[in-house]
């Protein structure tokens, strides 16, 4: 009895750790099958008011504008540090085209929703 309790509580720690980087996976997942509406619907959960915030401080920077500048710099800083000017602008290029694939099937999304309204 003794040892099933354990092993209970031992696999229910191992849960509760791991359950951020198990949904972190899932979002990643997704957004690599570029299944849009999924990815955004499981945002919009994790986004509900009653959520938890998961970090106030990241790396001694709290506040949202200084996390936000925080994490510009270091990758302003990566992307600036290899001198291949090649390299770069395809990492951007990507960057771009999943920005505007996101922003079109939103577009997409909205004016589907405006025509079953009207």
């Amino acid at each position: 009895m003794k040892c099933t309790r354990a092993r209970f509580k031992q696999c229910l720690r191992f849960c509760k750790s791991n359950d951020d980087r198990v949904r972190a996976d899932g979002l990643a997942n997704k957004l690599l099958k570029r299944d849009d509406i999924s990815f955004w619907k499981d945002v919009s959960k994790m986004n509900r008011v009653n959520s938890n915030v998961l970090a106030l401080t990241i790396n001694g920077v709290s506040g949202e504008c200084n996390i936000t500048k925080m994490w510009h710099d270091h990758y302003s800083d990566l992307l600036n540090s290899n001198g291949d000017t090649c390299l770069m602008l395809i990492v951007l290029l990507n960057v771009l085209i999943i920005l505007l694939d996101l922003f079109l099937s939103l577009v997409f999304q909205k004016s589907e929703t405006q025509l079953q309204i009207c």
